[in-house]
């Protein structure tokens, strides 16, 4: 069993880790703040914040990838997989202009905390003596 000071210093470096996961991807994608406009995302910020929607749904065919091989079979699995992937970006685009815009950033924001929070406790929980090997 994990203690709390193992399962706090987890938790500080798991948000510190795509913290500065998230901020270096905006970096690299080259999305820089406008100098005029220093409090100002452009439109392209504001949609990589909101493919946190999507990724939901990525880290749920991550989490639940095994299971889903044993329903389709595993030849299909990799059509399934890559299908789904699809349909999830399509659906995040259109998501993306049929939602308020002052709801972007809020749903995007929840999207990650929920996706990262998602893979860490599978992955911490699930079967960690699993993960290590």
């Amino acid at each position: 069993m994990i203690s709390n000071s193992q399962l706090t210093l987890v938790i500080v470096l798991h948000v510190v880790l795509y913290t500065t996961a998230l901020f270096a991807s905006f970096y690299i994608l080259g999305d820089r703040l406008d100098t005029e406009h220093p409090f100002s995302l452009s439109k392209r910020g504001q949609f990589m914040i909101f493919f946190g929607v999507q990724a939901i749904g990525f880290a749920a065919l991550m989490c639940k990838g095994e299971d889903i091989a044993r329903i389709v079979g595993e030849k299909a699995f990799p059509y399934v997989f890559y299908g789904l992937m699809i349909v999830f970006v399509v659906i995040g685009m259109i998501l993306y202009n049929i939602v308020p815009k002052r709801w972007i950033l809020p749903l995007g924001i929840a999207g990650w905390i929920t996706t990262f929070s998602w893979t860490f406790w599978h992955f911490v929980f699930h079967d960690p003596s699993h993960h290590l090997h």
